[in-house]
């Protein structure tokens, strides 16, 4: 079997990406913030691009405000 350690960068660069989204949530929520709804709404939003992920999460935030 051959390894491609090339195969791994965009697992790497979305768990990033991820984590980036998850703590600039609880920053901007607070005491709000809640793991598991964080989770609901990823899975939710469905596939798409991390800009298209970020601006829906940019907009549920504002609802929590």
């Amino acid at each position: 079997m051959d390894i491609m350690p090339a195969m791994y960068l965009s697992y790497t660069v979305g768990k990033i990406e991820l984590k980036e989204m998850m703590t600039r949530a609880q920053e901007t929520l607070g005491d709000d913030y809640s793991e598991l709804e964080f989770h609901r709404f990823y899975l939710e939003t469905g596939p798409c691009t991390f800009d298209i992920l970020n601006r829906e999460m940019d907009e549920c935030m504002k609802e929590y405000k």
